[in-house]
Formats: structure tokens, sequence, C-alpha cells
């Protein structure tokens, strides 16, 4: 005889009251279970924002130009775009690309859980020159003259990967972060180059085929007043085309070496919380070498010489204090910079029958360079709504052993460059309708004598003037003007004027005269339909003095480039039950440079202008889908005199790559679907 408890009986007697009810899911009662304690802890809710599509046009085009601004030649294109990040818990996962599978495009991935995060991006660029003809083709080692016209493109394509990971964490009450980053580029095509093929000069197609690798890594500690990191950068190129060869060990063209560079920097910054300053600086080691060793061109590099041992050492220090005083801000920044060339010199015979040049030593040029540079600036407000900021900043420059022409010469032609330059700004705010400001500056340029004699430095007129070392005067006047009548309309305005004086000047640049202005307006007519337009205005003109005759000035030269543009478009919404909007868009840009000499050669045209207009509509198919339809037309025109000239190969003593202007008309039409995540 079984014999049960007290609690025994009690749970049984519950159990067969329970085991009567019904268990059928129409039959539960949930109205009052207390569910606000319910939760599942391996369980995360997702959220994405952000928008996929996907791009499907086709294009015609004769010139394959047109891949510069619209990304894609002639033919049909696809495409990915995407601006979108999801979150699951810990996870963020964010998604972009623009155009990614056409000629140019890109797109990348970065992931973050709780403390790291780790990215990876892809992108293709593909810039397009010209078509041109030629008889001199590269083999894969040789530069050959075929006989006979060939077409070449001059087009170049960037490639490139990269990926990197930052981790970051507190430790010991302080931030902590570190991080690294590699990316890898190639580069392939054909570029404009020229040639010395000993008895004559060329243009020539050279091939593009390089790769750049660059690594960067740290750390940083971060308190509650300061911050301190250490940053590694480096830098490998390697060039697959080491020369143009002529079918033995001798080049008609040497090009670019294999090389590495490395950096090595540490940063920090204080803030001194009673007094509102904040003071931070930078110290960088630099290293460059450059040592190729697979090819010397024998006959030109003097014997024994098998790679250059090129070596430069670069230090940089920086240091910026910032502070404010009751209703004085101000700040100073200096900057010391050191480039010592440690690459030895050596004697390279010149070998060019078709000019002076040829049979004379010259020697590689081994620059020092030494800059300091330091700034002030103090902002203050008079008086409600008027602010002024003065400012002052120098830059002195010293080179040691630049552009000599032969040992045991005092080869600079001005050691030492000093710049100077004061400016003052004004910023008037009325009300919220105006907003104004102007700033002159003016600038001087001095320094120490000028070597300009063939037996102390490679000139030889002792009157001529590098541009960039002479003595010079700048003035500037730059006024900014926003102005808003009405609610919906908004008008800008922007001026620029620069004026250069090289005063002491009596052969090479003497004057250079910039101006340009901007202007924009926006209009809303109504909720529904908004206007825009801008233009503006660029014109540089320049004067430049000569001598034929090795003396005194006898010719002068003036050079008037002009830049303008148009840009107008509406956009108007809230058709078919505010599901579809329609926009268009038009630009026009337009370039010319006129050369003179003594006002009466003309060198001819250089003209660059295009037409640009977009008609799109947009049309919402569901809450999260649109659909978007381009046309696009473009008329791109380019001419310049130095391609407009053709030359007999047999007899001429220069091979030139013929035309290389463009005169386009291309259309477009592109789909692209859109989701809303």
């Amino acid at each position: 005889m079984l014999k049960y408890t007290l609690t025994a009986m009690a749970v049984m007697s519950s159990i067969s009251v329970t085991h009567a009810a019904s268990f059928a899911l129409s039959d539960v009662q949930l109205e009052h279970l207390n569910k606000s304690n319910w939760s599942c802890d391996r369980c995360v809710s997702g959220e994405a924002t952000g928008t996929v599509g996907l791009s499907v046009g086709y294009t015609d085009s004769q010139d394959e130009v047109v891949t510069n601004r619209w990304g894609t030649g002639d033919g049909a294109a696809i495409g990915v775009n995407a601006d979108s990040t999801i979150k699951a818990g810990e996870h963020t996962l964010k998604l972009q690309a623009n155009q990614l599978g056409m000629d140019s495009g890109f797109g990348g991935v970065q992931l973050r859980n709780g403390n790291v995060k780790v990215a990876a991006d892809y992108g293709r660029l593909r810039h397009y020159d010209a078509l041109t003809t030629t008889t001199l083709l590269f083999d894969g080692n040789n530069l050959v003259d075929v006989s006979e016209q060939r077409p070449v493109h001059l087009k170049q394509e960037r490639e490139r990967f990269a990926f990197g990971g930052e981790y970051l964490d507190r430790f010991a009450h302080l931030g902590w972060r570190s991080y690294a980053h590699y990316e890898n580029e190639s580069k392939t095509g054909y570029k404009r180059s020229s040639a010395n093929l000993v008895s004559s000069a060329a243009n020539i197609a050279s091939p593009v085929d390089h790769t750049v690798q660059q690594f960067n890594a740290g750390s940083e500690l971060v308190g509650e007043q300061w911050l301190a990191g250490v940053n590694y950068y480096g830098s490998l190129f390697e060039n697959n085309v080491h020369g143009l060869m002529n079918g033995e060990r001798v080049a008609y063209k040497a090009m670019d070496p294999d090389n590495e560079s490395h950096q090595l920097s540490v940063n920090g910054q204080y803030l001194f919380k009673p007094y509102q300053t904040r003071l931070s600086g930078r110290f960088v080691r630099g290293w460059q070498y450059q040592n190729e060793t697979q090819y010397v061109d024998f006959d030109a590099a003097p014997v024994g010489i098998t790679h250059l041992n090129g070596e430069v050492e670069t230090t940089q220090a920086d240091l910026r204090l910032t502070s404010r005083i009751n209703q004085v801000s101000f700040s100073a920044r200096y900057r010391y910079s050191d480039r010592e060339n440690t690459t030895p010199v050596y004697g390279f015979t010149q070998d060019i029958v078709i000019d002076d040049f040829n049979g004379r030593t010259r020697y590689n040029t081994s620059l020092d360079i030494t800059r300091n540079q330091y700034a002030f600036d103090a902002q203050w407000r008079a008086m409600a709504r008027l602010n002024f900021e003065l400012g002052y900043k120098n830059h002195s420059t010293e080179r040691i052993n630049s552009d000599y022409a032969q040992p045991n010469v005092n080869g600079f032609v001005r050691e030492e460059t000093d710049e100077q330059s004061l400016y003052l700004t004004a910023r008037l705010n009325h009300f919220e309708q105006w907003d104004i400001s102007a700033t002159v500056e003016q600038s001087e340029r001095s320094g120490s004598s000028y070597q300009a004699n063939e037996s102390t430095s490679s000139e030889d007129n002792a009157l001529l003037r590098k541009y960039y070392l002479a003595d010079r005067d700048r003035t500037e006047v730059r006024i900014d003007v926003s102005y808003m009548p009405l609610e919906a309309l908004t008008l800008d305005a922007s001026i620029k004027y620069a004026d250069d004086d090289y005063t002491d000047s009596s052969i090479g640049l003497l004057s250079a005269e910039d101006m340009s202005y901007d202007l924009t307006a926006s209009l809303q007519l109504s909720k529904k339909l908004n206007l825009y337009l801008a233009g503006g205005q660029q014109r540089i003109e320049a004067e430049q003095a000569g001598s034929q005759s090795f003396s005194t000035p006898d010719w002068r030269y003036s050079n008037k480039d002009n830049f303008d543009y148009l840009s107008t478009g509406m956009k108007y919404s809230g058709l078919m039950d505010d599901r579809l909007t329609l926009g268009l868009e038009y630009q026009y840009f337009e370039s010319d440079s006129v050369t003179k000499v003594d006002d009466v050669n003309d060198y001819g045209d250089y003209v660059q202008w295009s037409h640009n207009a977009n008609l799109y509509g947009i049309y919402q198919l569901n809450a999260k889908t649109d659909l978007r339809a381009d046309y696009r037309y473009e008329r791109y025109v380019e001419t310049d005199y130095a391609n407009n000239q053709s030359y007999d190969n047999s007899s001429s003593l220069f091979q030139s790559l013929g035309d290389l202007g463009h005169n386009n008309v291309a259309h477009q039409v592109m789909l692209t679907l859109t989701y809303k995540m």
C-alpha cells in the first residue's frame, strides 16, 4: 500500500484539475498575463536605414573623353549604388557604393562590433586623354618604329583596394584607440610624353604600369584634458616599366624608378581648462630611398655606377596655441621643416645632337631646403553683429645647392627668401537678411642677394629672375555678400582680386593680375517648385619680358586666361498624387587662353567649352521604392594650338602625336532603381 505525504497529495490534486483544462491555442487566455519582464537575452532586433540601388544605362558617344565626367563611355553600363546602415545589437554594418561596376566607381563596407571596427573598399577610376596615331610603339621593352601610323588610346586606369581596422577601449580611465590601414593602387595605360631619339625629338605614347602600396598604423591615448599619439606611414612605388630601350641596353627614355618612403610621427594636445587654452603639437621624421638596380643606362651613367643610392631625410615640427580671453580669441602657429638630400652627386654627359647641350656634363641637383613658418591671428567682436579678424603670416626659406650646373660652383641662385603678409577681415551680420564679409591682405617677398651670373649659378643673364624666387609685392581683396530679402529667396555674391608686382625683375615674370566673381540665386516659388541660378568669371593676365640677345629685354610676352561658367536648374515635385518629381539642370563652361609676343604674334587658339544638360524624373513606386530616369546631353569642344601642327616625320627633327583636341556630342539614358531601407 502506497503512502503519500500531504505535499504530494496537494500536487496530485492540482494536476488533476489542470489535466481537465484545454490545451488548444484558441482557448489560451492572454489578457491577464504580465509580459513586462519577458525577454530573450540572445535575441536582437535589426534596424536598417539608408538606400540601395541599381543603375542601368546606355551612352552614345564617339569620344571616350565623356568617361571623365559621366563615369562610363560608349555602350551599355550597369552599376550598384548604396548608402545604408544596418544595426543589430552591438553590430553595425555600413555599405557605400557609387556606380560600382561602371568604368569609374567605388564600393566599401564597414563593420563595427563593440570596440572593433573593420573596413574594406574597392575603387576604379578611368581618365581618358585622347586618341592619337604614332609610328613609335612600345613592345614591352623597346620603343620600336613600325614605319606606319597606328592608333593608340591615351588613357589611364587606376584600380584601388584597401582594408583596415580600428580598436577602441578604455584603460585606467583613459581612452585608447589603435588603427591600421593598407592600400594598394595600380595604374596602367598610356600618357603623353617625349623622348630623345639621338638624332631627333619625338612626342610619344609612353606606357604606364606601376603600383603604389601604402600602409598606415598608429595608436592614441586620450585623457580628460590631453591626448597623445604615435603614427607610422609607409609607401612603396614599383614601376613595371623601367625604360624605353632601343633594342640594346640603352634607353631612349628612363622611366620613374622604384622608390620607398617612410614616416614616423608623434602628436599631442593639452587643454588648460581655466584659461580656455589649447596647445597641440606634432613631430615628424621621414626617410625616402631610391636604389633602383634593375635598370641602369650604362651609356649615360658614370663608370662603375650601378644605382643612384638616393636618400632624402625630412624633419617637420608643428606647434599651435589657441585661447580665448573675454571677447577676444587668438591663435599662434609655428612650423619647422627641413629637407636634407644626401644623394651622391654624379656627372652625366648629355647626348642631344639637336641643341647646344650635346657633349656637356650636367650634375644631379642635391637640394637642401629649410623652412620656418609662423602666424598669429586674433578675432574679436567690436559690437553686436560686427566681428573683426587680424592676422600676420611669415614664411622664410633657405635653399642650399639648388640649381647648380657644375661642381665647385656656388650653385644657389637665391639662398634665402622671406615672405610676410598682413590681413584684416570684417564681418557684419545685419539681422537675418545680410551677411557681409571683406578681407584685405598685403604681402611681400624679399630675400638675400640674387646670384644671376653664369659663373656662380645656372643663370646665363644677370637680369633674369625666377618668379618663385624674385621680389614680389601682392595685394589681395575678397568680398562675400549673402542677402535673404525673402524667406524663399537667397542671393550670394563673391568677388576676389589679386595683383602681383615683381618690382625688381627686368627679365622674367613682371606682373600678374587675377580677378573673379561668383553669383548664385535660389528661389522657392512654392512648396513644389524650386529654381536656382549660378554663374561666374575669372580673368588672369600675366606680363613677361625676355632677351634674345642674352642682355637687356628685347621682347615681351603676354598671356590672358579666361574662365566662364553658368549653371541653372529647376525641380518640381508633387505630380501624380505626390509620386512624381521632375527636374532640369543645365551647365555651360568655357575657358580660353590668348598668348602673344610683342602684341603681334599670336600663338593660336587654346579653347575649351561644353554644354551639359540633364533632364530627370523620379517616380515613387511605393513607400520604399523609387525609379529615376535620366537623360544627359553633352557637347564638348577642346582645341589647343600646340596640338594642331603636323610634321613630316621623314624630314623633321621633331615627331608629333598630331591633333589631340576633342569635338564630341554625347547622349546618355540611365534608369536607377532605389530601395529605402
